[in-house]
């Protein structure tokens, strides 16, 4: 992800630990479930 993006990966961990963070998840399995449930999708 992070050479399509042109970000290093430790861009994207962070990122993706926000997103975790404010959708409560512990994983990002559980990040798609909440955000499909939620209409994010």
């Amino acid at each position: 992800m992070a050479e399509d993006l042109y970000v290093s990966p430790a861009t994207v961990r962070t990122h993706v630990e926000n997103v975790l963070g404010k959708l409560q998840a512990h994983s990002r399995l559980e990040a798609v479930v909440v955000g499909a449930r939620e209409g994010l999708l």
